[in-house]
């Protein structure tokens, strides 16, 4: 058999995982591919395989006079990428989801290809985890960076400004620094941008590594920079300029002019372009060529099954899994002989989409008054609601326009199993009061504010078919406008009480 026969056959083979892969994960491919289309963050994902392929076919001749070969080691690695989608998909792990179906299809093409081509082929094969739609977790403290730059470049220009939490107010006008003044499309652009460039440009791994720390770094650094200008454009025109859509219009001016200054800087240190070494030694009349059809089918099967086998799982294991309960507050308040108390009209409630029961309870301490509020997601169904999720935000948009977040941060507790517990803590204002807020999680017996441990409990309980409760927790009350650490210390206390 010569060397194109056996290139004709690998051929054929990747054609197959790939089909498999799209048709047994074809949920999870319709949720990366959703992502794209919905998300302008993502849009970028519908390039990323054609580069992909076109950054191998380019360098053709590195790959082709080898010959393919099996890996065992990466059949491996679809079973453990294979058992990950398992784990993700019984806790409703999106992107961990998507990492895993994208990483067995890698692997797939590696055991196919053998360990001496794929390894020619390990930048083209590890860019399509750039369709994996990830960084939305990112968007929170890039908030934060982008308002920490801005008000250490106001100051620096001798500008006088305010900051509660994200926002911003000059004697000019208030501004807030809001998810798309995160930069994060622009951090991905970049990114994504910036590694295609360093893998063409670059030879040597120690340019290639510096540009890419480069590519990330830079974004984040212009867009603090970028947040600084529009303020200060609107600041010096007296609100009449960068308010509306040019605002949009400049900042995506800036990022471009900064990216063409990156790439542009990073052409003086080109290398020459890399010619490829001939390796007659794995050509058709060498020896390399010994792996049998038997050998290359049995790798096939071995693929395909282990793509089959953890959707199957995954459907039994739910099917014996119990719905999850809820918990009774009333009961709580009786055995801790808290009184009940009509509502306050606070004039603000959590508001999350898809929870299957809730109930707000208000009740009185030392005369004063806090609020308790359950949420239950129930059966979690793929796509759905979720009890841990990033989209379960204290504020929606229109709750924005009456409140603000003006302090976050963490309070120290102990939960009922003598253990430290780490709460998270808010403070939101509107024109007529001041919340302090606290939320966390129950899983079962077990509290937690950390979402990666909420979902490992979430694990846990599934697979021991736990009915026991996955609910969030929020207590609240009133603090007054001036001073609201009294209240935080009173919802402290009040916190470690039922927790107790």
């Amino acid at each position: 058999m010569t060397l194109s026969d056996y290139w004709v056959k690998t051929a054929g083979g990747l054609f197959l995982i790939t089909f498999l892969s799209t048709a047994i994960f074809f949920d999870t491919w319709s949720s990366i591919v959703g992502t794209w289309y919905h998300s302008s963050t993502y849009n970028h994902g519908f390039v990323i395989a054609p580069i992909s392929l076109w950054l191998g076919w380019s360098r053709k001749s590195t790959y082709l006079t080898l010959c393919p070969s099996i890996s065992w080691i990466a059949l491996i690695a679809v079973l453990a990428l294979g058992f990950l989608w398992l784990v993700a998909d019984l806790v409703n792990i999106q992107v961990l989801k998507q990492f895993a179906v994208v990483g067995m299809l890698i692997s797939g093409i590696w055991t196919i290809l053998g360990d001496r081509v794929s390894s020619k082929l390990l930048f083209p094969l590890g860019y399509l985890f750039f369709m994996v739609p990830v960084g939305s977790d990112l968007i929170a403290p890039l908030m934060e960076i982008t308002a920490d730059i801005s008000v250490f470049l106001i100051r620096l220009s001798g500008i006088p400004v305010l900051r509660e939490g994200l926002n911003l107010t000059l004697a000019s006008g208030s501004w807030r620094v809001a998810e798309a003044c995160s930069g994060i499309n622009y951090l991905i652009a970049s990114v994504s941008l910036g590694f295609v460039y360093a893998y063409l440009t670059f030879s040597g791994f120690r340019k290639r590594a510096l540009f890419s720390l480069l590519a990330i770094i830079v974004p984040i650094l212009a867009n603090g920079i970028r947040a600084y200008l529009i303020m200060m454009i609107g600041h010096f025109s007296n609100m009449t300029l960068a308010v509306g859509v040019d605002h949009i219009i400049y900042g995506a001016l800036f990022f471009g002019l900064v990216m063409m200054l990156l790439f542009y800087a990073g052409s003086f240190w080109k290398d020459p372009p890399i010619v490829p070494a001939q390796n007659f030694a794995s050509s058709p009349q060498g020896t390399v060529i010994t792996y049998a059809n038997q050998v290359f089918f049995a790798a096939l099967v071995l693929v395909s099954f282990s793509n089959i086998i953890w959707p199957m799982s995954s459907v039994w294991l739910k099917q014996q899994a119990p719905a999850p309960i809820g918990l009774e507050h009333e009961q709580v308040l009786a055995k801790k002989d808290w009184q009940t108390e009509a509502d306050p009209h606070w004039a603000w409630s959590p508001q999350f989409n898809g929870v299957t029961t809730e109930s707000m309870v208000y009740f009185s301490k030392d005369r004063a008054v806090f609020g308790i509020y359950q949420a239950n997601f129930g059966q979690e169904s793929q796509g759905g609601p979720e009890l841990v999720s990033s989209e379960n935000k204290l504020l929606t948009s229109k709750q924005r326009e009456s409140w603000k977040e003006i302090k976050t941060s963490q309070a120290q507790l102990t939960d009922n199993n003598d253990q430290e517990l780490r709460v998270d803590q808010t403070v939101i204002s509107s024109n007529e009061r001041n919340l302090v807020i606290m939320r966390w999680y129950q899983i079962g017996a077990h509290h937690t504010a950390d979402p990666y441990r909420a979902k490992w409990l979430q694990l846990i309980k599934r697979l021991t078919k736990d009915s026991s409760p996955e609910l969030q927790l929020i207590l609240l009350t009133e603090a007054p406008h001036n001073d609201y650490r009294p209240a935080e210390l009173a919802l402290k206390n009040i916190a470690q009480s039922w927790l107790k």
